[in-house]
């Protein structure tokens, strides 16, 4: 018998993830919200969230809060949806120090495969995340 405090934060994250994923479609939220499922988690075990993850996506919604590059390469290009946060402006007079949020606004992309063809010949989506050709980065 192993106790909950003898594994690894991964091994639980895991064993949560796949409870989750795994539940018959009757029990199944309509909508998931998974915020960093990856920290903890080595790469094989990534690899079967992911796959589990786009199971359960034929019966519910699922959104993916990530900054894993990692986790990035397991889906399609239709998958993701990049979230770019407005333009900040800091401002510094000799008393003050003030941020203004330009646009006001966050801005959410579909990445569309036919835009990105020519890149996905050479790269990887977690190396164009990396290179900013998706945005999304700070």
């Amino acid at each position: 018998c192993v106790l909950s405090h003898q594994l690894s934060d991964g091994s639980l994250r895991i064993m949560i993830l796949i409870t989750l994923l795994l539940l018959p479609e009757a029990e199944k939220p309509s909508i998931i919200i998974l915020d960093e499922p990856e920290p903890g988690v080595h790469s094989s075990g990534l690899e079967i969230i992911a796959s589990l993850i786009q199971q359960a996506s034929f019966h519910s919604q699922i959104i993916i809060a990530t900054q894993s590059s990692e986790l990035l390469d397991f889906f399609e290009v239709d998958d993701v949806v990049v979230v770019n946060r407005p333009e900040i402006i800091i401002e510094e007079t000799s008393s003050k120090i003030s941020l203004t949020n330009k646009e006001k606004q966050t801005i959410y992309n579909r990445l569309d495969q036919d835009s990105l063809k020519d890149w996905l010949h050479e790269y990887t989506l977690s190396e164009l995340w990396a290179k900013n050709v998706l945005g999304g980065r700070p």
